[in-house]
């Protein structure tokens, strides 16, 4: 097999995708210790130590569906690095699996758009839905911290957070959103209470535009606000309206005294001037 070019060996699988061999040269570009790596299924490596689910191309390049795949992950330090899936097929079947790792070069455009995503004030997502009914992130940006107190990265490495982080009154909501989104392909809506890192609970709105892909994948793009600050700016106006309202009242109910007394004045200077004719009407 031609390893030439910028491409490492990172590791070789066999057929049940169970590590036969690690290369450390390879590894060192992520950071994975080889130690770790040989107790992992191909799976499992590539969803717990580099945070990507990869089980529906997985499941094609064991039947030949695909020829080979390449992701691009983070290495550590700001660095990005090119994961390369290469199978070696014998009568249509799977024989060994390589796996291949190249540094990918700084874009200085890149880091520009991530910097601008960043400063979003929301939690951009891309989040996926498989074939198979695996849920799973590719991008979570740095808001989600603000949002949980959880980094991004828990996300794509533990799905499962997603959910969990849901309030329990509202997680059956937030799965009937998603599994009409999937089958509709209409916008995807729901708003709710989650929990963050440290207990507080907190109203979230999402809002993301799902495309069915190629492969059968249904991916969302979308983004989640934080909605503490607005339910505290509504009770600050419901708080002024309510206090607008007394005033109203209670000048209205001082304009209406005010009339009563008008009205009750005029008679009464009518009877006091009749009385006081009577007065003087006796007196002579």
């Amino acid at each position: 097999m031609n390893l030439l070019g910028p491409w490492t060996l990172l590791g070789q699988w066999n057929r049940e995708l169970r590590c036969c061999e690690v290369n450390a040269e390879g590894l060192a570009l992520l950071g994975n210790p080889a130690a770790v790596v040989r107790e992992l299924t191909l799976e499992q490596f590539l969803a717990d130590a580099i945070g990507i689910e990869v089980g529906a191309t997985l499941a094609k390049i064991r039947t030949g569906k695909v020829a080979s795949f390449a992701y691009e992950v983070s290495a550590g330090e700001g660095r990005q690095a090119v994961i390369k899936l290469m199978p070696e097929m014998s009568c249509g079947e799977l024989a060994e699996l390589y796996v291949l790792v190249a540094e990918a070069p700084p874009v200085k455009s890149k880091s520009n758009l991530s910097r601008l995503l960043n400063s979003v004030p929301g939690m951009l997502y891309e989040f996926r839905l498989s074939p198979d009914g695996k849920m799973f992130f590719t991008y979570v940006s740095e808001y989600a911290y603000q949002i949980y107190g959880i980094a991004p990265d828990e996300f794509k490495k533990n799905p499962a957070i997603f959910l969990e982080s849901v309030a329990p009154e509202h997680r059956q909501q937030l799965r009937e959103a998603i599994a009409e989104s999937a089958r509709t392909l209409e916008r995807f809506s729901w708003t709710g209470q989650v929990l963050t890192a440290d207990g507080t609970r907190k109203w979230v709105s999402a809002r993301s535009v799902p495309t069915r892909e190629s492969d059968g994948e249904i991916r969302w793009d979308g983004m989640m606000i934080d909605l503490s600050h607005a339910e505290q700016i509504e009770a600050l106006v419901a708080r002024e309206q309510v206090r607008a309202i007394h005033v109203s009242k209670l000048a209205a109910m001082g304009e209406f005294a005010a009339g009563v007394a008008h009205e009750i004045n005029n008679p009464l200077a009518i009877i006091v001037g009749a009385a006081n004719q009577l007065a003087r009407n006796f007196d002579k």
